[in-house]
Parts: structure tokens; C-alpha cells; sequence
């Protein structure tokens, strides 16, 4: 199973999320990274303006967002090496603008396998 992080839960982010929870099993999203706060972020994610209502369960504590019982981490880093040490994804998707991305995460870990900075 490849774990996930996500760099940046804006709009792009999120539709990224709800396209991996509705079409596969073998992915995983263990980590978010965002300066807002988790309560934010899962009412976001619950009601989305044009695609509608997340189909499944979506609840936020101080520190995480669970989606259908799965606890996902989210941190409010400015840079993406903290969380990346800490749940050591295997694909880390990037979508907020940062130049050393790529560079910082191959730095810190050395078990992720692939970095996509889609803010490029």
C-alpha cells in the first residue's frame, strides 16, 4: 500500500483526497500539511460547493481530520520535512509553491519513493 502525504489542502488538494478515497483502496493518505485549522479543513472537505457532499464520514479533532474512521495527521508546517520524518509517506504531492520541495523531502527520508509538486 502506498502512503500519501499532501502538501497543501486548498481546493486542488482536496479534490486530489476525495479522487483517491472514491477510486482506490491500495492508497492511503496518512498525513495533511496546511496552516488551517483541522475543524476547517474537514468541513471543507464535507461540502464541496460544486462536487457536493463527501460521501462518506468526515470528522476533525485538534490535530487530525477522520475520514470513514481513518485518522489522518495534519500538520501546520511551513516546511514539509517535520511530518515527512515523522509518518515517512511514500509519495509525498505537493501543492503549494516551494522551489526545495523535492530536494528537502529526498533529504529527509529516504524511504519516499516519489515526490509530484503540482504547484510547478
Amino acid at each position: 500500500m502506498k502512503k500519501i502525504g499532501i502538501n497543501g489542502f486548498g481546493r486542488i488538494g482536496r479534490l486530489t483526497f476525495r479522487r483517491i478515497a472514491k477510486v482506490t483502496d491500495d492508497i492511503e493518505v496518512v498525513a495533511v500539511n496546511d496552516l488551517t485549522d483541522p475543524k476547517v479543513l474537514a468541513h471543507l472537505l464535507l461540502f464541496d460547493f460544486i462536487y457536493g457532499r463527501f460521501p462518506g464520514a468526515v470528522e476533525a479533532t485538534e490535530d487530525s481530520i477522520i475520514v470513514n474512521g481513518k485518522e489522518i495527521h495534519v500538520y501546520a508546517e511551513k516546511e514539509a520535512d517535520v511530518y515527512i520524518g515523522l509518518l515517512k509517506p511514500t509519495v509525498l504531492i505537493g501543492f503549494i509553491k516551494d522551489d526545495n520541495l523535492t530536494m528537502i523531502a529526498r533529504e529527509v527520508d529516504s524511504t519516499l519513493k516519489e515526490v509530484v509538486d503540482a504547484a510547478k
